[in-house]
């Protein structure tokens, strides 16, 4: 319960109750297009209610968590977990320590940020003892460790936060669903295809009876599914799955997130692996431009250009794929810092692109700092090292250093 309101305001606080109730139901069903017109009339109304102002601000950050504006999203979390610890709605501010922990600590991927909510929301929730919450935690916690491969974080959280979410909610619950698709994403990550195929069945059967057929995030769980299609080399299946969501996001609800992005960008790697340059071109553009406003640094950007450049330089077009390579390393850079899986296989592109161009000694070092990341994050005999240093070798063999290439 909200603290007390004033004496004589508790008419206003019911109708207001009322009306927040409304909205978390337009949010938590991907229901959007009522929800701006309900926080401008509650923000308005709240005015004189500082626990409604609080639970006015969450709500909002959620909201504009959905539609890809992070930044503001994370500004309204803080500002709501300002006005609720100021006023004792203790509920609040630690749902809205668990939700800076997704947005600043996972959709963000400013790690060390998230960590410290990971510390605010831990110290809320022993407190509250709120096994719902708890749940969420484990699965922002879990997503976060994800996003910047730390599998070995990763496994046992999100084996935690299944457990959570299936006490909290039962089987068919879609925040049930969520969990199965960030277990999908790592088991993809990792290469476990069919342990990757299997989390999205169940999270996509999950959407599905709890959304119908169409819906944002059924599409999801379809553009899910056409990764580990990709994965597998199934280009015709791929291409069915990445087309349907993207059809069902644009019926539904366009401008949720980096979903329709990736699913074009998905449909762009399809068409540049049957050689397909110029539809491939024309979804990488389209990718480009399905990014939210103020996703310059995003590291979903970076993925489509790292991409887009090595589709180039296929191509042969070496000088526009450096470009875009050196722009993908630069975000990726901010984003996760010096090491990351993502940048040792951005590192490669941009080496062989520079190897094209004989630009060796740059090459050389791109090429080297790939081979020593891919070491470092995932074993010296992992398959991952053999391309970088398969590309070293050429630039060896280029300069006539052939025993030394001989060796590679």
């Amino acid at each position: 319960e909200p603290p007390a309101p004033a004496s004589g305001a508790q008419a206003q606080r019911t109708r207001l109750r009322e009306t927040v109730a409304q909205l978390r139901a337009h949010i938590q069903a991907m229901d959007l297009e009522p929800v701006p017109a309900l926080l401008a009339s509650l923000e308005h109304d709240a005015q004189g209610d500082a626990a409604m102002r609080a639970e006015v601000a969450l709500l909002r950050g959620r909201y504009l968590r959905i539609r890809g504006q992070w930044l503001a999203a994370a500004g309204s979390l803080k500002q709501a977990f300002e006005q609720a610890e100021a006023c004792g709605y203790e509920i609040v501010s630690a749902r809205a320590a668990v939700w800076l922990v997704n947005v600043v600590g996972d959709v963000l991927a400013r790690r060390g940020e998230g960590d410290v909510w990971v510390t605010v929301a831990n110290t809320k929730l022993r407190a509250l003892a709120d096994p719902e919450l708890a749940a969420d935690l484990a699965l922002a916690r879990g997503s976060m460790a994800l996003t910047h491969a730390d599998f070995d974080a990763a496994g046992p959280l999100l084996d935690d936060a299944l457990q959570q979410a299936r006490a909290a909610w039962g089987e068919q619950h879609p925040k049930v669903a969520s969990v199965h698709e960030a277990r999908g994403a790592m088991a993809l990550d990792q290469g476990r295809n069919k342990d990757a195929a299997a989390e999205f069945e169940r999270s996509l059967l999950v959407r599905r009876a709890a959304f119908g057929e169409e819906h944002p995030t059924v599409a999801d769980s379809l553009a899910n599914l056409a990764n580990v299609s990709m994965a597998l080399g199934e280009l015709d299946a791929a291409e069915q799955g990445y087309g349907a969501a993207v059809e069902m996001m644009d019926a539904t609800d366009p401008g949720v997130g980096t979903s329709r992005a990736q699913a074009i960008l998905g449909l762009a790697v399809v068409a540049g692996a049957r050689g397909q340059a110029d539809p491939a071109r024309v979804h990488y553009r389209d990718a480009l431009a399905s990014m939210p406003e103020g996703s310059e640094q995003h590291p979903t950007r970076a993925n489509i250009l790292a991409s887009f450049a090595g589709l180039e330089s296929r191509e042969g077009d070496y000088e526009g794929a450096v470009r875009m390579a050196q722009e993908a390393l630069a975000i990726q850079e901010k984003v996760f810092g010096t090491e990351h899986p993502n940048i040792a296989v951005t590192l490669n592109g941009l080496g062989a692109s520079l190897q094209s161009l004989e630009r060796y000694d740059e090459a050389k070092r791109a090429l080297q700092r790939s081979v020593d990341m891919h070491r470092s994050l995932e074993g010296a005999r992992s398959a991952t090292v053999a391309p970088p240093l398969s590309n070293l070798a050429l630039i060896e063999q280029a300069q006539g250093n052939l025993d030394v290439a001989r060796t590679m």
